[in-house]
């Protein structure tokens, strides 16, 4: 890959956050070495750090051009450290990259080392297939939205309402408290570029909201209406029984104190597992297609999902997309204005996360929570048990170190990729990366 005339991105792991001093950093794609301090640190280069969103502002970072917070990529590369342990591994937001890229047993100056060439892989894709030219100041996802789409939608005030009270990222499942360990918690994510790109391919919703006709109060005729209008429009509406399988797993209403909004898109699972009754709706004028992305998708292939920078790339993309972006003030002087696509994307989200819930488990697997392409379960700590319900899933969970499978077919990327997370082989990974980079980011 050609890196001449390319900005330097590099990362930093202090060995104190709350100090920010001593610590390792690397310059990707050479080897890590100790600092004293930020005064070590050249100032052409952007560094990652362990510093997240609150860390960073207190120690002067918040606005700054040579450093992003921890989970500028979407993700915490590190664990989250704080000086007062505000997270409990079940509130933690994070897939947990820090024990995925360590493989279990590497020094934190290789650890530093493999971050900073994630970091560099991740910002060339962006330069590349999305020409971003510079760092985006908050977040790469906020950057991406940017330069995707424009402005968020001035609209009534009911439409706005309604389509605050539809939008949800992570859902809280019910659960038996006596049964949870916080000690026991592990994340697992959906395939990042598959999962990606199905997010993207959202239709955006333009011009006027106009009142929609309900259908009759029976599972067939909402079917029938939701596929008529493909589950782009927004109904009020009320779950009156659920599924004994499904409803705990859906809690419908986590994370809002009144939910009555929700996207024709979530409305096609809840019909089938619940008695809903319907109560109004209203759908948009005009959909189209985010053709910034047209070439990306056009692009895409299954084998890309080797590539752990393209699949961090792409979640950059569709959780970009649900970023706010209000239009300058004067416009909003007697309006207000909202993200319209987010409500869809989130709905597709937790659909899909919904249905790994649903087939962890019928393997025995308690889940905790979901959405933003990701399931924090509780884990027994067996490894091999496990990996052999993931098999039968598409989930991918941090390296486990499990029992390698001879009887297993490894039948498609996406399997290919599950087996070096399950058997916990940084190596092939990043080798894989590498090639897939290459095939990328080529002229």
């Amino acid at each position: 890959m050609d890196q001449v005339g390319r900005p330097l991105y590099g990362c930093v792991k202090f060995d104190d956050v709350r100090h920010h001093t001593a610590g390792w950093a690397s310059i990707a794609g050479k080897p890590s070495y100790r600092i004293a301090g930020t005064k070590d640190l050249p100032s052409n280069v952007s560094w990652l750090t362990n510093l997240d969103y609150e860390m960073s502002h207190k120690a002067g970072f918040g606005v700054h051009a040579g450093f992003r917070r921890s989970e500028y990529l979407s993700e915490y590369f590190f664990k989250v450290e704080k000086s007062v342990d505000k997270y409990s591994p079940i509130e933690s937001p994070c897939f947990d990259f820090a024990k995925m890229l360590d493989s279990g047993s590497a020094s934190e100056s290789l650890i530093t080392e493999r971050f900073a060439t994630v970091f560099d892989r991740v910002m060339m894709l962006s330069e590349k297939l999305l020409g971003i030219q510079g760092l985006p100041t908050y977040s790469l996802a906020s950057g991406f939205r940017s330069k995707i789409t424009g402005h968020d939608a001035v609209l009534p005030n009911n439409i706005v309402a309604a389509l605050e009270n539809a939008t949800a990222s992570v859902i809280k499942a019910e659960r038996n408290t006596e049964s949870i360990e916080t000690d026991n918690a592990m994340t697992l994510i959906l395939p990042r570029v598959m999962h990606g790109v199905k997010c993207a391919s959202v239709l955006e919703p333009k011009g006027k909201w106009v009142s929609l006709s309900l259908p009759d109060n029976n599972e067939e005729a909402i079917d029938d209406w939701v596929c008529r209008y493909n589950g782009y429009f927004i109904v009020d509406m009320s779950i009156n029984k659920m599924n004994e399988q499904a409803h705990r797993i859906i809690n419908f209403g986590s994370g809002r104190d009144v939910r009555r909004w929700i996207t024709g898109i979530e409305l096609a699972v809840l019909n089938k597992i619940g008695s809903v009754t319907l109560v109004s709706a209203y759908r948009p004028t005009i959909l189209e297609p985010l053709t910034t992305l047209s070439p990306l998708m056009e692009a895409h292939n299954d084998v890309h999902e080797l590539s752990l920078s393209a699949g961090i790339f792409w979640q950059n993309i569709w959780m970009g997309l649900c970023a706010k972006k209000p239009p300058p003030p004067h416009i909003l002087s007697t309006s207000k204005s909202i993200n319209a696509i987010a409500p869809f994307i989130r709905a597709t989200d937790r659909n899909e996360c919904f249905l790994a819930a649903l087939a962890l488990q019928k393997h025995g697997i308690s889940v905790i929570k979901y959405g933003r392409g990701q399931l924090t379960i509780q884990f027994d700590g067996d490894n091999d048990r496990l990996a052999d319900a993931l098999r039968a899933t598409r989930l991918v969970p941090c390296f486990l170190k499990s029992r390698a499978r001879n009887d297993i077919s490894i039948d498609s990327p996406i399997r290919m990729m599950q087996e070096i997370y399950l058997q916990g082989d940084f190596e092939r990974l990043n080798e894989a990366d590498e090639q897939i980079m290459e095939l990328l980011c080529q002229n």
